[in-house]
């Protein structure tokens, strides 16, 4: 009886604006302005959920095209927990482009107002690094942040498996991070601004072992005076961890259960100066040789021999822009393209692709970012291998690399976020991991595409943050 007099009680009007708020059609294709003042008029539960996930990026639907609405507000559905809500709106058809072909399976929601749907818990900063790693059986998802915490997340829900913390008197801010196996059970390390590289057991217990103080040096306003790159690889059988940061390069052997500190490179460059500041790192093998590559923000592009870090290669981007200013390199990664190992660096906007044997520029691909490459990927996607870029301004992009000599002119998939992107990941199963402002997304492909068919492109029409190191 209570119910019915609740129920009685409405107006005829909001129920009927409750109904238009509950329908996800309504949402991605009614007018922006004629949904925002539905906002405050819901009364049952399903509509308020509704205009809760709507306003959570209002300011970006009012600009955005709908299929750009269409992606913000699955994601943000999944950032309140209501994954159905999600599908629900990916489903959604909008006119003169196709259908969802990556669909968000979940999200965290540290950044939504908890009193609406169930929203995961996430990190309280940026989240700056993640690498997949499987935990007990388990396919997860590692992520570090700048509130110091390193965090296990199952891949397939996004509950949380563990929470690591720095200690309180050694606070700094995560860095980097990256993942590896230690005699059969999966680490992560982690470059941190309190200038120390640490080693995190991810099983049985969440124990965290610090490498050791790295050496590594304020050098003013680059704030790049702490480890800001890590990498792992495999040697003889034995992981490896490089770390790079304010001008040297450091290779630690997790040898047994001691961690043996082994090369140091100092780069040099003095205070003040950008030269030899590392945002980039990649492992890989040329020519039969492990190698690590290096990418400084004054365009250097540098490449040595592991273990001892002896120097193989050194390229200097072309300067960029009508300033002359150098060609800082915020994301790498070494990949086949083409039948050819090449190295794929985040150059500023751009994504270039460079023979590691002659320094030679294969593109650059045109990205299409509007901030600077922070994050970047590669893996398998509808069946094909591609490379993924996360930008400052907020959109993912995800490019093929089956391209022979003849570079694509469009991406296979464009995504907005409500914010910039500092961390991406592709998990083995094609499935996308996202780090966006304090949270982490998870993208799974829909149906196959045909190759050479692009997908539609989306613009997040907002302006690119500050371009800062710890923007």
């Amino acid at each position: 009886m209570a119910d019915d007099l609740r129920q009685n009680s409405v107006p005829a009007e909001f129920g009927s604006q409750d109904g238009r708020l509950a329908d996800p059609a309504f949402l991605v294709n009614g007018d922006p302005g004629e949904v925002a003042a539905l906002l405050d008029t819901t009364s049952g539960p399903e509509a308020r959920l509704a205009a809760a996930v709507y306003q959570v990026s209002a300011d970006a639907h009012r600009e955005a095209r709908r299929v750009v609405r269409r992606q913000l507000l699955a994601l943000d559905a999944a950032r309140y927990g209501d994954r159905d809500l999600a599908a629900r709106i990916s489903a959604v058809p909008v006119e003169g482009e196709p259908e969802v072909w990556w669909g968000v399976e979940w999200a965290t929601g540290s950044q939504v107002d908890s009193r609406f749907g169930q929203p995961l818990s996430g990190h309280t900063a940026k989240v700056t690094g993640m690498a997949p790693a499987v935990v007990h059986g388990r396919h997860c998802v590692v992520t570090g942040s700048y509130d110091d915490t390193v965090c296990v997340r199952d891949l397939a829900t996004g509950q949380l498996v563990q929470d690591s913390r720095v200690p309180e008197e050694e606070i700094g801010g995560v860095e980097a991070l990256a993942t590896t196996v230690v005699h059969g059970r999966p680490v992560a390390v982690s470059g941190n601004g309190n200038y120390t590289v640490y080693l995190w057991e991810l099983e049985p217990d969440p124990d965290m072992l610090q490498l050791g103080y790295s050496g590594h040096s304020y050098i003013g306003e680059y704030g790049a005076g702490f480890p800001s790159a890590v990498a792992t690889a495999m040697l003889g059988g034995q992981p490896v961890v490089v770390s790079a940061g304010d001008g040297r390069v450091e290779v630690w052997s997790l040898s047994g259960t001691d961690i043996a500190y082994a090369h140091v490179w100092p780069l040099g460059g003095g205070r003040g100066s950008p030269r030899g500041v590392i945002r980039a790192l990649a492992t890989a093998v040329l020519d039969g040789k492990a190698v690590v590559v290096a990418g400084a923000y004054d365009g250097t592009l540098r490449i040595w021999e592991l273990p001892d870090l002896r120097e193989a290669k050194r390229f200097r981007l072309p300067e960029v822009g009508v300033f002359r200013l150098p060609a800082q390199i915020g994301a790498l990664t070494v990949k086949e393209v083409g039948g050819q190992t090449l190295i794929l660096a985040g150059v500023g906007d751009s994504l270039r692709l460079i023979d590691p044997a002659t320094g030679r520029h294969i593109g650059p691909l045109p990205t299409g970012h509007s901030g600077a490459v922070e994050a970047m990927a590669t893996g398998v996607a509808h069946g094909r291998p591609v490379v993924v870029t996360g930008g400052q301004d907020g959109t993912v992009r995800v490019w093929p690399l089956d391209i022979g000599r003849q570079l694509p002119k469009n991406p296979i998939a464009v995504l907005a976020f409500p914010s910039a992107v500092g961390a991406v990941a592709m998990a083995e199963d094609g499935r996308l991991v996202v780090g966006f402002g304090h949270e982490v997304a998870v993208l799974a492909p829909r149906w196959p595409v045909r190759k050479g068919t692009p997908l539609h492109g989306l613009t997040h029409h907002r302006p690119a943050p500050a371009n800062s190191p710890r923007g």
